[in-house]
């Protein structure tokens, strides 16, 4: 947003279904040579321009980052988690003129990727945030037991945080991935996201190593 914002261009996404176009589908970037992505992150706006030349900032969260879930859902290997930063989704017309949406898309990493920027935030501030995405997630599903046992607090958040450790315990004891840190992690509130955090990062040094292109770190 505040590239978009400072260059007046249009940046792009994996995740076509976030915007659509005026027919209600997927802008792709490149629509005759990567129609599957990516896909312009802002295709009605008529304050951006769609850049001419030079690199488009494309967004991917790549893998491992499910939120609520075991071990078995986000432990990742360093094939599966590249393979996954070049994945989106989109929304497309099918024979009867019905939208859809296409998943497990893949672009050619090859041939349109060229530098990367890595994004780092605090650690503490994005467990707080993986809570505040449980909480707007539910908000919308108007699940008000959920909301009621964690509130948006100090103690809501422990509470949500040991839950979850409870949740998953049983799960990281049995996986191998956890043999030499669980006895270290099981008492540290919200512990999976800080593995999930850790582990993200580094697969995502060794994708842009292996892909050997430029990258640029950017802490926030």
């Amino acid at each position: 947003m505040l590239v978009r914002t400072v260059t007046g261009k249009n940046s792009a996404s994996n995740y076509g279904k976030e915007n659509v176009g005026v027919d209600g589908t997927s802008v792709p970037v490149f629509p005759e040579e990567s129609p599957w992505g990516p896909f312009y992150s802002n295709p009605l706006s008529p304050n951006l321009s769609r850049p001419t030349s030079g690199f488009i900032l494309t967004k991917t969260h790549c893998g491992g980052r499910c939120n609520q879930c075991g071990p078995n859902s986000y432990v990742e290997s360093s094939h599966t988690f590249s393979h996954r930063c070049f994945e989106g989704d989109r929304i497309i017309k099918d024979a009867n003129n019905q939208l859809v949406k296409v998943p497990g898309s893949y672009y050619n990493k090859d041939v349109l990727v060229a530098k990367a920027v890595h994004l780092i935030r605090d650690p503490f501030d994005n467990i707080v945030s993986r809570f505040h995405l449980s909480y707007k997630e539910m908000v919308k599903k108007n699940e008000t037991d959920w909301l009621a046992k964690y509130p948006k607090t100090r103690q809501g958040f422990r509470s949500f945080c040991k839950e979850q450790s409870k949740r998953y315990r049983q799960d990281e004891q049995k996986s191998k991935f956890y043999t030499y840190v669980f006895d270290f992690a099981k008492d540290v509130p919200c512990h999976a996201d800080f593995f999930r955090f850790v582990q993200w990062h580094n697969l995502a040094f060794i994708t842009t190593a292996e892909l050997g292109i430029p990258t640029m770190i950017i802490h926030y």
